[in-house]
């Protein structure tokens, strides 16, 4: 029954037997170098292998009570300190002592000599007992656009994870399984490593940090547009989903994504289903205008029935939103227990709590929406270029879903004049050409239309970049638009006849 069972490589690896038999001393051949095959060899791999067998359980039951990181700490510490452990030593120094600054350590404000030289001399002991040098894994849900997928924490030994990245959203689930998550803590650990590596190589600190960012944005870029959507499929899916807890809450993230938001789900016990940060630019006079809003999915199994005021649960709403440090909360659902015109009893929770955030002076909303009316705002994003400042305004004066419907009602009806797509497009176009080995920035695209004939001028370069991200929603194949660049992915022609095809039916003169 034994030769049956398959050998592990992972045990093998780890494992060591060392067993005197005899009584194969007669079995072996004249090269010295085998045993004769029969009876007696067999019985030896039997043996060997139940041996084997009972250690590979042992290890087994040792690793499903291991904290989580213990196996990527063994790895490591079977690698060489010169990749896995001196980089990240050096690199703590040279932070410390100004000469350098990192994304990926996490280092307290240590102010004193005798403060830097303790915690490098820690870093030092560390790097000699490799199995505690990372102490285990936590995952950070207090995030900023700046962080990337994870930071080792110099003082505590343990490695950070985002939680809050899309990479890390994307794959949550097999990051948290004990079965697959190893090969993604490495590569996370890998990232982190990656930095110290560049410095060690002897790179500027501005190289080191253009190719730290460019390969975050390819990691966040990779988890979010892998099976790219249009604003109109997402708009479809959120529909469709009404009736399925789990589906409902993917689809309202997805919704936040496509509405402009670094949205990411978070589910569990305790938590919101998601939240969405607006990374906004400052006003003229810098201060910030970023904000936070938690995300909240009801679904009902039957279609004919509404969401209760208890199901809502607007005091959990509320600490979710405050624990998570956010100014706004929305919860989404097909309909909710509530005549419009009427106090019922989730306009009364949702004004009361309102009213104790304006008597405290701190900030805070709840939002109640429809499914429908939410994918309809998805759907005119992207034709009405619906900024992130502007949707603020939603969360600040809507509370109930008639006022959502009532303001998406306003957006839906105004005006807007077909933009200059064909020569935004040729722009971006002619600039990719010129340009071949860098990508087309905003200000070069306002410059190049700008002197256009006739001149098109943007003089709020946000106002540009509305369009062109709404261009990448309606053709999410073709053309692709961030924070900071624009690219085309096919003709002008091509690009041009998906975005007319998707807006046709909005604008008469295309």
């Amino acid at each position: 029954m034994w030769s049956e069972i398959a050998l592990k490589h992972g045990v093998f690896n780890r494992f060591r037997l060392v067993v005197y038999m005899e009584g194969l001393n007669d079995e072996i051949r004249s090269n010295r170098e085998t045993l004769r095959e029969g009876p007696i060899l067999n019985d030896a791999r039997n043996l060997f292998k139940a041996l084997f067998n009972i250690a590979r359980k042992t290890l087994e039951e040792h690793e499903k009570g291991e904290e989580t990181g213990a196996a990527l700490a063994r790895k490591l510490a079977g690698s060489p300190t010169s990749l896995s452990r001196r980089p990240i030593v050096d690199l703590a120094r040279a932070v410390l002592v100004g000469k350098a600054r990192s994304r990926y350590i996490a280092l307290p404000p240590a102010t004193t000599e005798a403060e830097r030289e303790g915690l490098i001399n820690e870093l030092e002991e560390r790097a000699k007992t490799p199995d505690e040098f990372v102490s285990g894994i936590s995952f950070n849900y207090d995030a900023t656009t700046d962080e990337g997928i994870a930071v080792y924490d110099a003082v505590t030994a343990k490695l950070r994870v985002n939680g809050l990245h899309p990479f890390i959203g994307a794959f949550y689930d097999e990051f948290v399984n004990k079965n697959t998550g190893l090969p993604l803590e490495m590569f996370a650990m890998a990232e982190v490593l990656l930095e110290s590596h560049l410095h060690q190589a002897g790179l500027r600190q501005d190289q080191i940090d253009n190719i730290m960012i460019t390969r975050d944005q390819l990691l966040r870029y990779l988890a979010k547009e892998s099976g790219r959507r249009t604003a109109f499929s997402v708009a479809i899916a959120l529909q469709n989903a009404r009736n399925d807890e789990e589906k409902l809450e993917i689809e309202v993230v997805e919704a936040f994504r496509v509405l402009g938001f670094d949205a990411n789900r978070i589910g569990g016990k305790g938590q919101p289903d998601g939240i969405a940060r607006a990374f906004t630019s400052p006003d003229e006079n810098k201060q910030q205008r970023r904000y936070n809003v938690t995300l909240e999915a009801k679904s009902k199994k039957n279609s004919n029935k509404k969401v209760s005021t208890k199901t809502v649960g607007i005091s959990t709403m509320a600490r979710h939103r405050d624990d998570a440090n956010c100014e706004h909360a929305i919860v989404v659902a097909p309909a909710f227990d509530h005549t419009p015109g009427k106090q019922s009893a989730l306009a009364k929770e949702i004004e009361n709590e309102r009213s104790k955030k304006r008597k405290d002076g701190t900030s805070g909303t709840i939002t109640a929406i429809h499914i429908d009316d939410l994918a309809r705002l998805v759907r005119l994003r992207p034709l009405k270029r619906i900024g992130l400042l502007r949707l603020r305004e939603l969360f600040l004066n809507c509370s109930l879903p008639e006022e959502c419907k009532e303001w998406i009602d306003k957006i839906e009806n105004e005006k807007k004049s077909k933009p200059p797509y064909k020569k935004v497009i040729n722009a971006i176009h002619t600039l990719q050409k010129r340009g071949h080995f860098e990508p087309v920035t905003y200000a070069e695209l306002r410059n190049e239309l700008f002197h256009a004939t006739p001149p098109i001028s943007y003089d709020n370069i946000d106002d540009l970049k509305e369009l062109c991200k709404g261009m990448g929603q309606l053709a999410p194949d073709s053309i692709m638009a961030d924070d900071q660049k624009v690219e085309l992915d096919q003709s002008p022609t091509n690009v041009l006849k998906e975005i007319e095809l998707a807006t046709s039916d909005h604008f008469a003169d295309t």
